[in-house]
């Protein structure tokens, strides 16, 4: 038996035993002398995981096995001997075993009996659990590949966000308290259990613990009450989604209709106590055009050079504004100079072959930019560049790099080695983000 600091499945167990606890009807069996001398009073349900995982709660006590055992033998008979050879009959010792193929295996003892030789109290507590978890041998408990997809730390594998400098610095610091878990599939009680056992095995420290569930495909009741006792627990650091929602309640994946709970509904989204101030943010920007913009002597790009340099760039740019959901860039449209978001957001996407989807790569955030490579090889777009908000941009036309070039040598020199330092940076990432994801 191996046995775990508590976590979520203890207390789910002490869910259902401390209200089954309370029953006193039947009768302790005394056909037999060692079911005769059992205490009423034992009670105590226990549950064993797919990773070999049991807990328990209320009494762990000895008990004469009896008919217990018969489930057990009659099980290994039927392999040995085939079932027109064998004959079953099952007695009554106060037990209760029961399993959830792929999922779960539940074990009750107490000794109190119906007149129909049931335990009172097993009977009771497998039916509470079954309730609670929405268990059902005709339910579906996987459909997809299903489980545990990665797990990483931020200062090993980065978001894929373009951040402004500050933040990435932030992250650099902060990186290692950051736990990521990713879920893929149909997810069940042995899928999310073992999330549980590697949330309760990790003694890193953590400050914040991200849950993404953007490849999920179903997530069961059963699932659900484990996230939620989870994340629950104040005794355990703060809980994200990718879409910063918090996690007691899973949100549909991003892939689409598809995702359902158990019973074929959509994955339920509970009632906000409140617009939650990204939210708000992002609605008022919605309606209005920006008002500020980010200094051209902050943009991640420049941000090291000389002032005067970033002031010969800047009085050549010319600055662009898209409304929300504007195409800014098309896909193999042609190179026209790097764009300097100054507020606002945008993404990132590209056409995914032999089907007529899209995939966003990242977003794009005020203080970043994107398209440098057009100065660099002057080829055709590769990806395609739409506005999330209403966006300032400031972009420095291949025209206006030529009159930098030749008017501002040393400045048109340090811009192109800052444009090498930063595509430097994301082949960098890229490389470590690749090399983690083989080990994950």
């Amino acid at each position: 038996m191996t046995w775990q600091r508590r976590g979520p499945i203890d207390e789910l167990l002490d869910d259902v035993w401390r209200p089954v606890a309370d029953l006193d009807g039947g009768e302790v069996a005394t056909y037999i002398r060692g079911l005769a001398k059992a205490d009423p009073a034992t009670f105590g349900p226990s549950l064993a995981t797919l990773d070999g995982q049991v807990r328990v709660a209320g009494d762990l006590v000895p008990f004469t096995i009896e008919s217990v055992s018969q489930p057990f033998v009659y099980a290994v008979a039927l392999a040995d001997r085939g079932h027109d050879a064998v004959l079953a009959k099952v007695g009554m010792s106060g037990g209760v075993a029961a399993a959830l193929p792929g999922q779960l295996g539940l074990g009750v003892h107490s000794p109190l009996l119906d007149p129909r030789g049931n335990s009172v109290r097993g009977v009771a507590a497998a039916e509470r659990l079954s309730r609670t978890l929405g268990l059902h041998l005709l339910l579906p408990s996987e459909r997809t590949r299903s489980g545990l997809r990665r797990s990483y730390r931020d200062d090993v594998v980065r978001s894929r966000r373009g951040r402004p400098r500050r933040q990435r610095e932030l992250l650099d610091a902060e990186g290692s308290a950051i736990a990521v878990n990713e879920l893929a599939g149909d997810q069940g009680f042995a899928s999310v259990g073992l999330l549980v056992r590697l949330v309760l095995d990790d003694t890193t420290p953590t400050r914040w613990r991200v849950l993404d569930l953007r490849r999920v495909t179903r997530i069961d009741t059963a699932a659900v009450t484990l996230l939620r006792s989870l994340s629950s627990s104040s005794s355990r650091p703060a809980w994200r989604s990718p879409s910063s929602t918090p996690v007691p309640t899973p949100r549909a994946p991003r892939r689409g209709p598809s995702a359902t709970t158990s019973d074929g509904s959509p994955i339920p989204t509970p009632p906000s106590s409140g617009p939650r101030p990204h939210s708000c943010a992002a609605t008022a920007s919605r309606t209005s055009c920006p008002t500020a913009s980010c200094p051209s002597r902050r943009m991640d790009l420049l941000h090291d050079l000389a002032p005067e340099v970033v002031g010969e760039i800047e009085s050549r740019t010319t600055t662009r504004v898209f409304t929300a959901g504007a195409v800014a860039l098309e896909e193999g449209a042609e190179a026209d100079g790097p764009y300097f978001v100054g507020a606002g957001q945008v993404s990132v996407d590209v056409r995914i072959r032999r089907s007529p989807g899209r995939r966003r790569l990242t977003t794009i955030a005020a203080g970043s930019s994107f398209g440098e490579l057009a100065i660099v090889d002057g080829l055709a777009r590769s990806t395609r560049i739409s506005a999330l908000e209403p966006t300032i941009c400031h972009v420095l036309t291949p025209e206006a790099f030529a009159a930098l070039r030749t008017e501002q040598p040393v400045a048109c020199a340090e811009l192109t080695l800052a444009i090498a330092r930063s595509l430097s940076q994301r082949l960098r990432c890229s490389t470590a983000d690749v090399a983690a994801f083989e080990e994950t």
